[in-house]
């Protein structure tokens, strides 16, 4: 999840800015093989990655070469990218330089300067999981159409993204939808029901060509249950993909 920091009130204290600790972040998460979304400046084209090395002596970071090289071309105009991943649940965000495309040990890789400063928001609520694209979660929204099927793409307990696909209900910032329904993975309580808030949206081209609608949510008066439920999905999917890269 990409965050606006337009807001740097709002998010001031939360700023890492002493070159140890960008340092020391940056590698963690390097070292944790912790997925990392790489934005273009318009913060629609967006390639999931990982840190594969930084240098403090040249202050680079490297990131994996993305496989659309559609999103890389867009990426490689910005004037700035953005990095959002996590590290202990926390989520960081930065801006980095525009992505140069790179040789990195027999093959591509992005190159750019390291931040200046890295936001680490310590609020559980910030920090959102990206779903596998393997085996999507379906989240059923109770539209005044009818119910419409849309695919989760990453979850907290704060709230969500889902794509819809072309020809169903638009979703507008500011609709309220109740009686929403998901089952998450090995979930003990069964099918959850909640209430969602459309916060954002946009439209975005997938890989296939076919045109989609993403839209970020947030939970409304989410109960207890839920919340605990959910948090343990994302911690327990959270330990079972860092297993798989120490």
């Amino acid at each position: 999840m990409k965050l606006d920091m337009t807001s740097t009130d709002d998010h001031e204290r939360y700023w890492v800015r002493q070159s140890v600790e960008v340092e020391r972040i940056l590698r963690e998460v390097c070292r944790t093989g912790g997925l990392v979304s790489l934005y273009g400046e318009n913060g629609r084209d967006f390639s999931l990655t990982r840190i594969v090395d930084v240098d403090a002596g040249t202050k680079h970071v490297w990131l994996d070469y993305g496989p659309d090289e559609n999103v890389n071309t867009r990426l490689a105009a910005s004037r700035t990218a953005t990095l959002s991943s996590s590290q202990d649940g926390v989520h960081i965000q930065c801006t980095v330089s525009t992505p140069e495309k790179v040789m990195y040990k027999g093959g591509h890789a992005w190159r750019m300067s390291w931040p200046d400063r890295i936001l680490r928001l310590q609020r559980r609520e910030y920090y959102r999981l990206s779903t596998s694209l393997v085996h999507p979660i379906r989240c059923l929204i109770k539209a005044p159409c009818g119910a419409m099927e849309t695919t989760v793409m990453d979850i907290s307990v704060g709230g969500m993204a889902v794509l819809a696909y072309e020809g169903g209900h638009v979703l507008e910032a500011g609709q309220v939808f109740h009686g929403c329904r998901l089952t998450l993975p090995d979930m003990s309580g069964g099918e959850i029901s909640f209430s969602l808030r459309v916060i954002n949206t946009f439209d975005m081209r997938l890989k296939n060509g076919r045109m989609s609608h993403r839209a970020g949510c947030e939970f409304v008066d989410l109960p207890t249950s839920v919340e605990t439920e959910i948090q343990r999905y994302i911690l327990k999917t959270e330990r079972e993909r860092r297993s798989r890269y120490i």
